[in-house]
């Protein structure tokens, strides 16, 4: 992006001038580290077409499912920010899932650390998504049949005891978990937050990319 179409946008949209430039090195930086394998993420989130806010409050016919959840979780965010515990550096530990995002239409969130797990979950349960906005798939990678079945226990209970549902937990098949790399002893977990109400690649545009906004706007280089 030019210095002039910052300048521009920066008077246009009333952003203060070092914000909008904070907001772009932000972007830049997750653009070059994000996810940690494949594909990186594009430098602007992959936004679904956005119209007038009256429009989608009026839920109307004419604009798409993806726009208005898009809008509808931007604010539930903007009510919520703020308020103890959903601060913007407990939003940023949160964001720290897309470290593993498996580039993709969906780009599910398959984490090997489940304290970060934990986090989004905790997350997503502080933004008010229900129980059928989030899908589990748990691969054992190397550990025993015996050593899943104790943390597909734990994980059914972390998942309850968030507001969502273990039905949602599933396995993945065998082979698919046998080269993904160390994790903390229970495996991965994948996370996907999904809306049967509309197609795959629409779920990718009002989901994904509001949690890749929300990366870009708590974003603090270590």
């Amino acid at each position: 992006m030019k210095v002039s179409s910052v300048i521009e946008s920066s008077q246009y949209y009333n952003v203060p001038l070092e914000e909008l430039l904070q907001l772009l090195n932000n972007a830049e930086q997750i653009h070059q580290h994000y996810p940690r394998i494949g594909k990186r993420l594009p430098l602007i989130p992959a936004f679904p077409r956005l119209h007038n806010a009256d429009y989608v409050a009026k839920a109307d016919a004419t604009v798409a499912k993806s726009s208005k959840v898009f809008m509808y979780l931007c604010d539930k965010f903007d009510k919520s920010i703020g308020v103890e515990p959903l601060t913007l550096a407990n939003v940023r530990l949160s964001m720290e899932i897309l470290k593993y995002a498996v580039p993709g239409k969906g780009y599910e969130l398959r984490c090997p650390d489940s304290t970060l797990s934990r986090m989004f979950m905790r997350f997503c349960q502080l933004l008010g998504l229900k129980g059928r906005h989030l899908v589990f798939t748990f691969y054992r990678a190397d550990l025993t049949i015996e050593e899943s079945k104790h943390i597909e226990i734990r994980w059914k209970k972390t998942i309850s005891d968030f507001g969502f549902n273990p039905k949602n937990f599933l396995f993945a098949k065998e082979d698919q978990g046998l080269y993904l790399g160390n994790h903390d002893g229970n495996g991965f977990l994948e996370i996907a937050l999904v809306n049967n109400g509309y197609k795959r690649i629409q779920r990718h545009h009002s989901l994904f990319s509001f949690l890749h906004f929300l990366l870009i706007l708590s974003y603090e280089n270590k």
